[in-house]
């Protein structure tokens, strides 16, 4: 039943969004234990498991003018961190053009063109995290709340860039989106 399907979305989980990359979120590597645990009970459970990736050609200027050049295609920053565990992973590209929607991931495609949106419509549980809760991680979540889903937003498996995380949680509880610990999630979905 579509209502009871779960869908995991790890949200940017790239080299330049952790410590030392382009834009690394300070406590991005905390999100590590929690991502592949919670990828782990996906892959035994049988949940959707979709990996945003922002995969950027030079000629993104307006985009690199307000956060400076990062995750360009082929660059290191780009790749997804070593210790994040893709198995069985469907990876979703965004940012691919300069006219592309950089922030949430919904309309960011998959190998075969088709969009997060499009994938997701056989879940009706979606549990988001990864990098970063102000830009992408919520961006995606509101965007995926906005099709009806119950959506989830896993707070230890997703890290701010800022100290401007509070207003942003803040923001995404008056949407209803739910924000639940790795541990609180597992307990109440599997």
């Amino acid at each position: 039943m579509k209502e009871n399907k779960v869908a995991l979305v790890v949200v940017d989980p790239q080299i330049d969004f952790f410590p030392g990359g382009a834009l690394g979120a300070p406590k991005a590597g905390q999100i590590i234990k929690p991502v592949n645990t919670l990828l782990n009970k996906g892959r035994k459970n049988s949940w959707g498991i979709f990996i945003s990736r922002e995969l950027h050609d030079l000629q993104t200027k307006e985009h690199f003018n307000v956060h400076g050049t990062h995750c360009v295609i082929g660059s290191p920053g780009a790749e997804i961190h070593p210790e994040i565990n893709t198995q069985g992973a469907v990876f979703i590209n965004k940012g691919t053009g300069p006219d592309d929607h950089y922030y949430s991931s919904l309309k960011g495609k998959d190998e075969k063109g088709k969009t997060l949106e499009e994938l997701l419509a056989e879940f009706g549980i979606v549990a988001v995290m990864g990098l970063v809760l102000e830009y992408c991680v919520g961006d995606t979540a509101i965007d995926i709340k906005k099709l009806g889903k119950e959506t989830i937003i896993i707070n230890d498996a997703t890290a701010p860039l800022t100290d401007k995380d509070k207003e942003k949680r803040s923001e995404l509880r008056k949407l209803g989106i739910m924000i639940l610990s790795t541990k609180t999630f597992l307990k109440r979905y599997c």
